[in-house]
Order: structure tokens, then sequence, then C-alpha cells
């Protein structure tokens, strides 16, 4: 039981967890909003002879933006549902990692296929299933900026909690790190 407890950060480094997810959270669904409105849209634009080029340039380019935000989201989601703030249920972090997955399969199976095709030159057809299969990552992201921002409303509040450690892996009860040091009444 001791080792457990070793491993559970104190409740400044979760916070500072948990503020990290919503950086990245929110970071992403302000690019995935301009990616899905104005710049995929605008990709018909750019003219045949230079897509190729354009299609290199804008992938090397925004790798450099999404990569560290999303890596940063995936490894705070997964840290958030191992280390679960107390005044988050666990529902919410269990279904902010369940997007963050859905978000980085649609990434890997489907938008980052397309790319790689439209690399080759503009595609009208690529272009089309592109813009409409962003939509399932655009509405990921829109629904995790809204969870992401209901798990910060704890931090608002005077009498927060803080973090839960689990008292056995057999026994998954909670306790906060305040009621270990808060003497026990006999019975």
């Amino acid at each position: 039981m001791m080792f457990l407890l070793a491993l559970v950060p104190s409740a400044p480094v979760l916070t500072g967890i948990l503020l990290l997810h919503a950086a990245a959270t929110l970071t992403m669904f302000g690019v995935i909003l301009v990616v899905q409105f104005v710049h995929y849209p605008l990709f018909r634009l750019v003219g045949t002879g230079s897509f190729a080029a354009y299609q290199s340039a804008h992938m090397t380019r925004i790798t450099w933006i999404v990569l560290p935000a999303m890596t940063a989201e995936l490894l705070t989601a997964i840290a958030l549902v191992g280390w679960q703030p107390l005044g988050i249920p666990a529902w919410q972090a269990w279904t902010g990692l369940g997007l963050v997955l859905l978000i980085w399969a649609s990434t890997g199976l489907v938008q980052a296929p397309l790319h790689r095709s439209l690399t080759a030159g503009f595609d009208a057809s690529a272009h089309r299933r592109l813009v409409a299969t962003n939509g399932v990552r655009t509405g990921a992201w829109t629904l995790r900026a809204g969870l992401v921002l209901w798990m910060l409303a704890p931090l608002c509040s005077p009498f927060r909690p803080t973090y839960r450690i689990p008292l056995s892996p057999l026994f998954p009860r909670y306790e906060s790190h305040l009621e270990r040091y808060r003497p026990r009444r006999k019975q």
C-alpha cells in the first residue's frame, strides 16, 4: 500500500496536470475550429500546380503545433484517469480519455492517410472526404472543450477537494489526503 501512495502526486502537481490538460484541449479546440471552417475549405483555392508543395509544407508546419498539444492531451488524460482529482467524477475522466482515443484513431486511420494522398496533388474527392470526416474530430474536441471546462469548475470553489488515493488495488475505495491525517474516533 505504501508503494501505491508513493505514486500519487501531490495536490499542486495534480492541479498542474489538470491545467496542462485543459490548455492542451482548449488549444486543440481552437486549432480544429480554424482548420475545419477556414483552413481545409481553402485547400481547393490553392491551385493544382502548387498544391503538392503546399500540402507537404502544411503537413510539416501543422505537425509542430498539433503533435505536442495532442500528446500532452493524451498523456494528461491518462493521468487524470489514473490519479483522479477530487471533484472530478470518474465518468468525466473516462469520457475525456475515450474522446481523446477517438480523436487519435480518426487522425491516424482517416485524416493522416487523406493528407498523404493529397501530397501527390489536389484531389477533389479526397479533399471532400477530409473535410467531411474531420467533423468527427471537430465534434470530439468540441465535447472535450466543454468537458474540460466542467472539470476546471472545482478549481474555482473555495472548498475544492484535492485528490483521491486508492487504499488498495483490490478495494477501490478512496479517501482524500486530509482524511488520512484526521484523528479517528473510537467506536
